[in-house]
């Protein structure tokens, strides 16, 4: 089915994904087969939504009918034996109605169609730096030459390729660098990274034969919300290696101006705006130690969001992170960015991007956030300063300019 993309708000220039059969790929820790391993395209479903689009009033429908792209997919391999040839008729049905597609993927059969399309963002999935490693976690998947290949194979036909090390962890990929290697010299700019998540409740779902091959330690790991040391020092070493080398790092970003997703913009007449268009905004607009406010946020994003009449609580897939669920029919544009500018399960600026923090004042009898007039909390930028914390603790003159007098960690 095409929906909306999964917890993309913001965070992705792809605003509807489709979603099909059970991935016959069979990574072992693939959330969307754990999910549901069931999973089956609602073909009646799917043609009623292609032929009634036009005429439809929710956001999916919308998103087709300008033309925005579609990318297949979050959930599935659009080349694994158990999607294909249908997805490749999908393909030239949506390329007959001038819909544009992005496609994720580890390769498979029916990657010819790649000779037929427009020039298309292809995500390439290369989590390991060993065929071994690749065995071990993703049996039935193409080799990690074949995915290589398929890179090649994608340039050469006009294709915009990000390398996608997704899963990124340690056990998969001692040594990232040598991936990154490998694709620079193919032609990729862009390298994306994800760390590996896996919930108890999805943990539950494995089978023993699975959780032998996953190992105890990476079970837990999954779980853990923060990072490993290990994890960190090959993040850190990858981003000094694409840095030098003139090559954008996706996923362990610090909230400076860069050139993410600059691949979509060199296919795609429309998109979504991203944080990474912020951060450029802030780069521009913003000095060390100037105060940004919502306002400012939602000015920027409410400008390039299509704020339809329509249910725009979808645009909140991950709705299992607000305790209040009382306004959903009713929430606005302005209620969404709120959520995304305060809510830290949302993207958390100030938790996630060291160039962002909460600011804090000591008042007489607290040390309390400063809020606007409309109590939303105020942020100050500091792209030469890094602050590792949520917060920072300013002093507040009557010209309204912040001064750092302390850091603290809360």
């Amino acid at each position: 089915m095409i929906d909306l993309l999964t917890n993309a708000l913001l965070l992705s220039p792809i605003p509807i994904q489709y979603t099909g059969n059970y991935c016959s790929h069979k990574c072992v820790y693939c959330f969307a087969n754990i999910n549901n391993p069931k999973r089956k395209t609602d073909i009646a479903k799917l043609n009623s939504l292609i032929k009634n689009y036009k005429n439809r009033s929710d956001l999916t429908s919308y998103f087709m009918r300008e033309k925005y792209p579609i990318i297949i997919s979050n959930n599935i391999d659009p080349f694994s034996k158990s999607n294909q040839p249908f997805v490749n008729d999908l393909i030239y049905t949506l390329k007959d109605l001038e819909i544009p597609i992005v496609l994720a993927t580890r390769g498979g059969v029916g990657t010819e169609i790649l000779k037929d399309l427009q020039p298309t963002v292809i995500y390439v999935s290369i989590p390991y730096d060993s065929e071994e490693k690749r065995q071990k976690y993703e049996p039935h998947a193409p080799s990690l030459e074949q995915r290589y290949e398929l890179i090649d194979f994608s340039i050469k036909n006009g294709h915009k390729v990000i390398c996608s090390i997704n899963p990124f962890n340690p056990k998969f990929a001692e040594n990232p660098i040598s991936i990154a290697e490998k694709v620079k010299n193919l032609g990729v700019k862009s390298i994306l990274i994800n760390k590996l998540h896996l919930t108890s409740p999805q943990q539950s779902n494995l089978t023993d034969k699975e959780k032998s091959i996953m190992g105890e330690d990476l079970l837990i790991e999954c779980k853990i919300k923060g990072f490993t040391k290990e994890w960190l020092n090959n993040a850190i070493n990858l981003h000094e290696y694409t840095t030098e080398n003139e090559m954008n790092l996706i996923g362990f970003d610090s909230g400076l101006s860069q050139s993410n997703y600059i691949e979509f913009k060199q296919c795609y007449n429309k998109l979504l705006p991203t944080i990474y268009d912020w951060f450029n905004w802030c780069a521009e607009n913003k000095k060390e130690n100037d105060i940004i406010y919502f306002e400012e946020f939602y000015n920027f994003f409410s400008k390039l969001l299509p704020n339809r009449d329509a249910d725009l609580s979808k645009y909140i897939v991950n709705k299992v992170n607000l305790k209040d669920n009382t306004f959903y029919s009713k929430m606005d544009l302005r209620n969404i960015l709120h959520l995304y500018w305060e809510n830290p399960k949302f993207i958390g600026l100030a938790k996630h991007f060291p160039v962002f923090s909460y600011v804090k004042k000591q008042y007489s009898n607290k040390l309390d956030y400063l809020y606007d007039n409309e109590h939303n909390k105020t942020m100050i930028y500091t792209p030469f300063n890094f602050n590792t914390n949520e917060n920072f603790i300013i002093e507040w003159d009557k010209k309204w300019n912040a001064k750092q007098s302390s850091i603290r960690c809360f």
